[in-house]
């Protein structure tokens, strides 16, 4: 008999509502956020993940440092789901500097999606003709 643990992270929202009702206590409030998130973003679960990463941006807003996740941004950039995607991209706008260790990975990523939007144009273009 397998057991199964339900894990309860919270959302984007339960983290705004947190903030709200901690007023003058949010600096502990917000370190304990960021041990979730730490620990949410190593999950193999993309939903997570990405729910993870929007925390962590959120939080990037108010000055906490995120560089730590440049992997894990990158990650979410590559997921195959647009929403995740885009939560990614996003990421990689606000937490990336011109010191960033994953640069040339993201690079790489940027011409791999390009050159597939590409593939997928010409071969659109070429049914349209046939």
């Amino acid at each position: 008999m397998s057991v199964r643990f339900v894990s309860f992270e919270k959302s984007l929202y339960d983290l705004i509502r947190g903030l709200r009702n901690h007023k003058g206590n949010e600096g502990e409030y917000i370190q304990n956020s960021l041990r979730e998130c730490r620990t949410e973003i190593k999950s193999q679960d993309m939903d997570k993940k990405a729910t993870a990463l929007l925390k962590l941006i959120y939080l990037e807003m108010f000055g906490y440092d995120m560089s730590w996740a440049a992997f894990h941004v990158l990650e979410v950039m590559s997921s195959q789901n647009y929403l995740q995607k885009r939560v990614g991209y996003l990421g990689a706008v606000q937490s990336f500097r011109p010191d960033t260790e994953v640069l040339m990975l993201t690079t790489n990523l940027l011409k791999k999606v390009l050159y597939f939007i590409s593939l997928v144009s010409l071969l659109n273009s070429y049914l349209n003709l046939s």
